[in-house]
Formats: structure tokens, C-alpha cells, sequence
């Protein structure tokens, strides 16, 4: 349990997005390979692997630093940092 951060958690349907390439975005990943034809031609195209996905954020601010992490499913971070 944190105590020196307040934490969101948003839940995000995210349906069924179809791609041109493999995507490896933790939140938005798609890696399920199918053919389709668009007038005539067949082509590859990519299924997301999750139909919902969590973003968690947890917020520190300090008198002179705020720092927000994002978390998508729980195995990715990015960190800003601004004096």
C-alpha cells in the first residue's frame, strides 16, 4: 500500500481495434493475425489481444517537484519529472 502518492485507476474498453502491423503497446496491444479482403485483395490485419485494459497513475507532488508514474497493466512505466 502506498502512502506517499495519491493513485487513480481508469478502466478503458477498448474494443476491437484492428491494426496494419503488430502493435506492442502494453494498454493497446494487438498480436492476433487475421486475412481480410478489401475489393479483391487480401490483407493482414491485427486484433487487439485485450478487449479492456487498466491505467493506473500514482501522483507525488513535493514543494518542488511533481512526479506522475503511468501504469498499464501493471508491467509498464513512464515517468515525468518537472522542477
Amino acid at each position: 500500500m502506498r502512502t506517499d502518492a495519491d493513485i487513480s485507476l481508469l478502466s478503458i474498453t477498448i474494443g476491437n481495434i484492428e491494426y496494419q502491423d503488430p502493435v506492442d503497446d502494453p494498454l493497446f496491444s494487438a498480436h492476433e493475425a487475421y486475412t481480410d479482403e478489401i475489393d479483391g485483395v487480401k490483407v493482414v490485419k491485427y486484433r487487439t489481444d485485450y478487449h479492456t485494459g487498466t491505467l493506473g497513475c500514482a501522483i507525488q507532488v513535493s514543494s518542488h517537484t511533481k512526479v506522475q508514474k503511468l501504469v498499464a497493466n501493471g508491467n509498464y512505466s513512464i515517468n515525468f519529472a518537472q522542477r
